[in-house]
């Protein structure tokens, strides 16, 4: 769930998550919640129907530390990739589905970007 105000906007990936406000270094902007945002096992979501398997494989990722395919219902699945981003998954025990947090201050109506490698796996779609 994200934790700030958003718009999703043209970008030259397609779309892309932008933020309405300043974002200070540190703040957490994104984090995983129950009920709000979902996530299954590979055996759930082969049992579901294939049109709803293939939106999964365009608006999910598959989490490297939980090993669910995770789908995240407000606009942060627009969130795309950065080799240099300017926010962060962190996992912990404190965050043990995972939160995103800037790196950097953001100014309004900037992209914001993740680094993939940080929560994603490779292998993603085998159903």
């Amino acid at each position: 769930m994200l934790l700030i105000k958003t718009f999703v906007a043209p970008c030259k990936y397609g779309n892309g998550l932008f933020t309405s406000e300043f974002i200070k270094k540190g703040t957490k902007i994104q984090e995983f919640v129950e009920g709000f945002d979902h996530a299954w096992t590979q055996e759930e979501v082969a049992k579901f129907p294939k049109p709803f398997q293939e939106f999964l494989s365009t608006y999910s990722h598959k989490c490297r530390h939980t090993n669910k395919f995770v789908l995240e219902v407000d606009h942060s699945r627009f969130q795309n990739h950065s080799d240099n981003p300017n926010t962060q998954q962190i996992f912990n025990s404190e965050y043990p589905k995972g939160a995103i947090f800037a790196l950097e201050d953001i100014e309004p109506n900037t992209e914001l970007t993740v680094n993939y490698g940080d929560f994603e796996k490779k292998e993603f779609w085998g159903f």
